[in-house]
């Protein structure tokens, strides 16, 4: 878990890993961040919108789609930099009476998929992964604490 599935998703499973055990040592507690990058967390429940992730696309990858429902502490994205971004999912367009000129339709890039290995390699400390029937969905540790 977490080496592994990233080097055989970088490398399309060409490569070869191998290790080599060295010694026991006592856990000193200085390496707690397991990633260089943040995440995308959530700060109001409702559904994603387009318009919040085709704005926000330039700052990282998403774990959502348009109108998939999402609640407040929700990781829905990886940050392209280190600390954590809060972003509201659900903020829509405001509507004007101007009609735009000669826009073209624009598009996103389909979401992150991740298997439960690859979600708990994934996962930083302070982070939780929710296991349901339906989808796999990770949450900050913070936001948990009410919900059951």
């Amino acid at each position: 878990i977490g080496m592994q599935g990233k080097f055989m998703q970088r490398t399309s499973g060409t490569a070869v890993m191998t290790s080599q055990f060295s010694h026991w040592a006592e856990y000193d507690g200085s390496n707690t961040k397991i990633r260089d990058k943040g995440s995308i967390v959530s700060t109001a429940d409702g559904k994603a919108t387009f318009y919040t992730i085709l704005n926000m696309q330039a700052r990282g990858k998403f774990f959502v789609d348009p109108a998939e429902e999402c609640y407040a502490g929700q990781v829905v994205g990886l940050h392209n930099k280190e600390p954590d971004l809060t972003i509201n999912i659900t903020k829509e367009k405001n509507v004007t009476n101007v009609r735009a000129q000669g826009k073209t339709a624009e598009t996103i890039p389909p979401k992150v998929q991740m298997t439960i290995d690859d979600w708990l390699g994934h996962m930083d400390t302070d982070e939780v992964l929710e296991v349901t029937p339906v989808q796999l969905r990770l949450a900050k540790k913070s936001a948990m604490k009410g919900k059951k």
